[in-house]
């Protein structure tokens, strides 16, 4: 779908103007989002294993406040249009791809953050598995944990991050 300059335009000032006040911000993908407990939880687990670079799946606020940190952010995203508003806006990379088909990368991350749809995320977890040997599950389902059992389970904040 292609969008013209002017709304691509709009929207990125829309979604500057949420992002004013980063702690009261709540931008929603789908039925979830980042709050304000989330981010504050992860951005100590960050700190705490001095998380350089992350492979995110599904961009957003939390992109943006990772990106905050200095953390360089790589961002896989299967909307073309809400990647090139995204692109504008943060200024971070971000590949698109077809569900389920995601992209050859040839990189190791410190974290890899899924978020994104909560459907059809097993190859999305399959691909993180295979790019950290940190995965942090946003707004998780029971049926996702089982993907990592052979994966410790770091329990920090109140999250559970699962490490190879």
């Amino acid at each position: 779908m292609e969008i013209e300059d002017t709304q691509v335009d709009w929207a990125v000032n829309q979604y500057r103007q949420s992002l004013k006040d980063k702690f009261n911000a709540k931008i929603l993908w789908g039925s979830r989002s980042i709050y304000r407990k989330d981010w504050l939880q992860l951005r100590e687990f960050l700190k705490e294993y001095e998380i350089k670079n992350v492979i995110e799946y599904g961009v957003g606020l939390s992109t943006e406040l990772i990106s905050m940190e200095g953390i360089r952010i790589l961002s896989l995203e299967t909307l073309d249009w809400w990647a090139e508003i995204c692109r504008k806006a943060i200024g971070n990379e971000i590949i698109t791809y077809v569900e389920n088909v995601l992209p050859v990368i040839d990189e190791k991350f410190d974290l890899a953050f899924v978020d994104g749809p909560q459907t059809k995320r097993t190859e999305t977890i399959k691909h993180a598995k295979d790019h950290s040997d940190i995965i942090y599950l946003h707004d998780l389902r029971p049926e996702e944990v089982k993907l990592l059992d052979d994966w410790k389970v770091i329990e920090k904040y109140g999250e559970h991050y699962y490490q190879k």
